[in-house]
């Protein structure tokens, strides 16, 4: 799984800053730092950041894209 450009955009333009997101959604601004720069990816479905993603507005199913095979 990859996550959306949609997440990333929304995260960037989000009216608060990243640190509150992450601790909003429950996890360290550091594993959302790691999870969104591919240091380390995401698990599949990952709820990490759908709960990142619900905090944000978006729907579980806008939070990740398939990779082309």
């Amino acid at each position: 799984m990859k996550i959306s450009q949609k997440f990333i955009l929304a995260l960037d333009n989000a009216p608060q800053p990243k640190y509150r997101i992450a601790r909003a959604a429950g996890i360290s601004p550091v594993l959302l730092w790691k999870l969104c720069s591919g240091y380390q990816p995401p698990l599949e479905k990952d709820q990490r950041l759908v709960r990142v993603g619900k905090v944000l507005g978006l729907r579980a199913d806008e939070v990740f894209e398939r990779e082309a095979k």
